[in-house]
C-alpha cells in the first residue's frame, strides 16, 4: 500500500469488524495500529534500516487548546524518499483522549517500534503499560483519527 492509503486500510479494518473509531478502546485502539504495522508495508518510503516506517506510543496529560486531557495515543510515522527534513514526514495518527483523568500522577512518555520483527516486544510493552492500567476499558471523552504531513 502507499502511505496516504492507510487511513483507508485502517477504517476498512474497523468496518470489517463492527468498530466505530470514536468508540474504540485503548486496548482496541493499540490492537489495530499495531496489526496495521505488523500486517502492511508501504511502498515508497525510506527502508527500516532508515526509520522510515515507525510506530510511536506516546501518553500522558497534554492540553491540545481544548483543554487538558490523558492522551493515549498511537502514530504510525513514514519518511518518504526523496524528500527532505519535515516534508518528507508523514503520520496516521490515533489518540484517545480521557478529559476525566487529566490530573493523573503518570509522567509523560513514549516508545517506538522500529522494524516489524520488534512488534511482539512493543505489544507487550503497550499492554503493560501504566498508561494501559490507568485508561482500562474506559470509554474515551473523544477519539481523533488522521493522516497528516508533519
Amino acid at each position: 500500500m502507499k502511505h496516504s492509503q492507510a487511513i483507508v486500510v485502517l477504517n476498512g479494518v474497523m468496518t470489517d469488524r463492527g468498530l466505530a473509531v470514536g468508540e474504540l478502546t485503548a486496548q482496541q485502539a493499540a490492537s489495530l495500529m499495531i496489526e496495521l504495522y505488523a500486517e502492511y508495508r508501504v511502498d515508497g518510503i525510506a527502508g527500516l534500516d532508515e526509520d522510515g516506517d515507525m510506530l510511536l506510543f506516546e501518553w500522558g496529560s497534554f492540553d491540545a487548546g481544548s483543554g487538558p486531557s490523558f492522551q493515549f495515543g498511537l502514530t504510525r510515522q513514514f519518511m518518504t524518499t526523496g524528500l527532505s527534513d519535515d516534508d518528507a514526514i508523514t503520520q496516521l495518527q490515533l489518540i484517545l483522549h480521557y478529559d476525566a483523568l487529566a490530573n493523573n500522577n503518570l509522567d509523560r512518555g513514549h516508545r517506538w517500534c522500529r522494524s516489524p520483527q520488534d512488534v511482539a516486544v512493543f505489544r507487550q510493552f503497550v499492554e503493560s503499560s501504566p498508561a494501559a492500567s490507568l485508561v482500562g476499558e474506559r470509554r474515551a471523552s473523544r477519539v481523533d483519527l488522521h493522516y497528516e504531513q508533519v
